[in-house]
Order: structure tokens, then sequence, then C-alpha cells
């Protein structure tokens, strides 16, 4: 499987989709994040980033793990590479779990640079904040981590299925509006039910405003961002369990095909 592997990343490198979504995902969360600069008039901390933005821009950067899965499990279905694979002996199993994983490697780590690149900014340039602490940021992008390994997972079946890298591909633009129409429905309603949802759970932060009593300053704003034992557990369970079921189902689904 090292072999196969080595190839995938060689066929990547040559692939400009994939570094044209990636710079043009991280672009737009960029110009999204300079509007909210010039909104605020006196710079945004991180913290405040993190607290009361990320939720509207986080689903951005789906399209570039959706899109990478897609080209990585379904490219080869349009020129039938996969079928010169089995013919060279190499098994099934070898040939779907090879590209799962760098689905997975590769789509998570390039979406969590994409969705930690302002945060990073923005701390180098106007500081932290206290609005929330580093440490349950870090928990929270942490356990972000899961959702989205299990929306790549349910690529890497969806991709199997359909043997058409585009109609996975599109499947971005779906979340993206989904999550523009009805992300206040998701929001009110964030669980572990679906990744979707689960993202929204881990990026919504309960807050309280009050004004001092001659309200002489801004608005002050507190922020809940501690995880009750409970919601990390279920994040966790359900991510791994869901995940792994599509990424076993779609297994099962290539290793029956008869790939015509």
């Amino acid at each position: 499987m090292k072999d196969l592997i080595k190839a995938q990343l060689y066929q990547l490198r040559k692939s400009r989709l994939i570094i044209i979504v990636f710079i043009a995902v991280l672009l737009l969360q960029f110009t999204n994040l300079i509007g909210e600069i010039s909104y605020s008039g006196n710079g945004l901390y991180a913290s405040t980033y993190i607290a009361g933005m990320s939720q509207d821009m986080i689903f951005f950067s789906l399209f570039f793990p959706i899109v990478f899965t897609g080209l990585v499990c379904g490219g080869d279905f349009l020129d039938r590479t996969a079928n010169y694979e089995l013919m060279s002996g190499h098994t099934r199993r070898q040939i779907y779990f090879c590209r799962a994983i760098i689905s997975l490697v590769g789509g998570a780590v390039g979406t969590l640079i994409i969705i930690t690149a302002p945060v990073v900014v923005l701390s180098v340039v106007y500081g932290w904040g206290t609005d929330i602490s580093v440490k349950e940021a870090v928990i929270r992008y942490a356990l972000m981590i899961l959702p989205i390994l299990r929306i790549i997972c349910e690529c890497v079946f969806f991709t199997y299925v359909v043997k058409n890298p585009y109609l996975t591909m599109a499947s971005s633009y779906i979340v993206y509006v989904l999550s523009l129409s009805y992300g206040e429905l998701f929001s009110k309603n964030a669980s572990v039910f679906l990744g979707i949802t689960t993202i929204m759970k881990l990026t919504k932060y309960e807050s309280w405003s009050t004004y001092t009593l001659d309200n002489t300053v801004d608005m002050i704003k507190v922020y809940e961002a501690t995880l009750s034992a409970g919601d990390i557990l279920s994040v966790i369970f359900a991510s791994v369990m869901i995940g792994g079921l599509f990424l076993f189902t779609g297994y099962r689904y290539f290793h029956e095909d008869d790939l015509n």
C-alpha cells in the first residue's frame, strides 16, 4: 500500500484544482475577516473572533475537504486507473484504504489550516483578548477535527457509490447553501446527529450582554465556552461511530462492486 500512497501523492502534486480551491477558500476566509475588522473599527481580538464570528465563517472551510476527497477517491473512476491497479496485483482493500487515509489526513490538515489561519493572524496582530481562554478554544478546535473526519468519511462513501468526483464536489455547494439557509436553525438545534450540526455545536458560544450603570462604556459581553463532559463524549462517540460506519460501508460496497 506504500507504493499506492506514493503514487497518489505524486498525482495530487500535479492537481491544480486542489491548490486553487485551497487558496480560494483561504482568501475567502481572510476577505470576510478583513470586513469584520473594518466593521469593528478598533481591531479584533482572536478570542472575540472565535466566540462571535467563527460560526458564520467556518463553513467556507468545508469546501476544501469535500473537493479534496472527491478528487482523491473519485478521480481514478474517470480514467479507470483503479482497474489498472487491480490488474497489477493490488487488492481492493489496499486501493480503498490508501485513498481513504489520504483523504482523511489531507482533508483534515488542510481544513484545520484554513480554520486556524485567521486566528493565528489575529493573535499576532491584535492579541488574544479575554472573551474566551486559549485552553477552551484549543479543546473546541481539537474536537472539531472529529466531525470534519466524519464528513470526509461520508464523502468517501458517497464518492465510491456515485463513481464521480464532480458529484461529490457539487455536494460541497449544497452543504454551503444549507449552512447559509438553515444556519440559524442548525444553531438552535445543534446536536451530534449530523456533521454540520456537530460543528455548529462546537462553534456556538452562549453569551450574555450588559452595560455599566452609567452606560459610559460599550456593551460588555460575556461568553460561556466550557463544554460539559456529556457534550464532549457525545461528539467523540457520534463522530467515531458514524464516521466508521460510513467508511466500512464504503469499503464493503467497493469490495463487491463490479466497477462497470
